[in-house]
């Protein structure tokens, strides 16, 4: 089985189509567990991981750091602390924001599984993981910039037309790649590098394309390729 968690997020909207695309492929083998901003459908959430076998899949889907992956928020949540308390009360669905979905504090719940973390930062959080014993197999990755700001941070000025760009090119990659792997039945190790091969055609593909962008979205994902960290338990 593979098991989609995606934390509801106004800014990661582009990834629920990557859960329906691999739910679409494999109907009977994919679940796909947007996480709603409450927490009943956080901890329900939990209690599906805590299910998972070792032979099972978790593609996580949403944001992280390096030392977590962050949880659901809802549509105004930044709006919270200029909003009173009883508007709160009325829609906090709205209001609701769980900053770290995992942690230190909870990163049992993923003993023995394979975690695949489509996140910022992921590769420093997986190692630790692994290190510790944690997760079985898991592929983290490094900076994925698809906001203005982030990519601001690189020294670049990004307009919506580039976001999109960026977005397109993450959920191509990701839902190519598990759907062929799942199809061919590879092995955890074996999905990384189809990834990592992907990522290298649509860096040729833009490289020999007129699109305006093509230096910038193949500079970024050749160095999401380098910063991929892949580790399996043989």
């Amino acid at each position: 089985m593979i098991l989609v968690v995606h934390p509801l997020d106004p800014s990661t909207k582009a990834l629920i189509r990557v859960g329906n695309y691999i739910k679409s492929s494999f109907p009977n083998e994919v679940h796909v567990f947007n996480i709603h901003p409450n927490e009943e459908s956080r901890y329900s959430c939990y209690e599906t991981i805590q299910k998972c076998t070792s032979d099972d899949i978790i593609l996580f889907l949403g944001h992280g750091s390096s030392f977590a992956l962050y949880g659901s928020k809802g549509k105004m949540y930044d709006k919270a602390d200029f909003v009173s308390y009883d508007a709160q009360k009325e829609y906090p669905e709205w209001y609701y924001y769980n900053e770290y979905f995992i942690s230190k504090d909870n990163w049992e719940i993923l003993k023995d599984k394979r975690l695949i973390s489509v996140s910022c930062m992921s590769n420093g959080f997986g190692k630790t993981l692994f290190d510790k014993g944690i997760v079985r197999s898991i592929i983290g990755f490094g900076d994925i910039p698809t906001s203005v700001g982030e990519f601001k941070e690189k020294g670049i000025y990004a307009n919506s037309h580039l976001i999109a760009w960026m977005k397109g090119e993450i959920n191509w990659i990701i839902k190519r790649s598990i759907v062929y792997s799942h199809l061919m039945n590879f092995s955890f190790s074996k999905t990384g590098d189809l990834m990592k091969f992907i990522i290298q055609q649509r860096i040729a593909m833009h490289l020999h394309s007129k699109n305006r962008f093509r230096y910038i979205l193949a500079n970024q994902l050749a160095t999401i390729k380098e910063e991929m960290f892949i580790k399996e338990i043989k």
